[in-house]
């Protein structure tokens, strides 16, 4: 899988289901969500299983947090470790 559909999967996501009030070009790759209070626990959980769901992989608990999953450049590099 390239690198291009991984990045436009998660991008879109964040954008449609966490971030719809927000101009898209405000997002940055290195956009803090979590640590800055964008991403709630239930919206966490809720990209987890879509993420699990459409690349067919498991994140584990102790991935579900700021050092893993804080902007959409560690999202895109977790899921990358897993489907390669």
């Amino acid at each position: 899988m390239s690198k291009a559909p991984v990045y436009e999967v998660v991008r879109g996501y964040v954008l449609r289901e966490l971030l719809s009030e927000v101009d898209h070009d405000a997002l940055e790759d290195d956009t803090e969500l979590i640590s800055s209070g964008v991403v709630s626990s239930l919206a966490l959980v809720r990209m987890v299983a879509f993420l699990e769901r459409e690349f067919a992989l498991k994140i584990q608990s102790h991935e579900m947090n700021a050092k893993h999953m804080d902007t959409v450049a560690k999202i895109v590099s977790l899921v990358e470790a897993r489907v390669q």
